[in-house]
């Protein structure tokens, strides 16, 4: 069982993963980030198994969505509509 500080690190491990995607939402021309691409960007500081649990966890909060691979930010726009 995780206690209160790993349970936070990885809380905020998945912020900042969900952050970098938002931001490639709204700054990329393709409206998103590849998860083959952040995943090569990660890949020095997580396993594969735990990189799709944070995706994972943060399609299950509602705020990406993932179509062909691309990982889109939709929180915000959910919250306009």
């Amino acid at each position: 069982m995780l206690n209160e500080q790993e349970q936070k690190t990885i809380l905020a491990l998945v912020d900042t993963i969900g952050d970098t995607i938002r931001e490639a939402t709204e700054t990329s021309s393709i409206h998103g980030i590849p998860s083959g691409h952040l995943y090569a960007f990660v890949m020095s500081f997580m396993s594969l198994s735990a990189y799709s649990q944070v995706i994972a966890m943060l399609k299950a909060r509602g705020e990406v969505v993932e179509k062909n691979h691309l990982l889109t930010w939709v929180k915000s726009q959910q919250k306009e509509s």
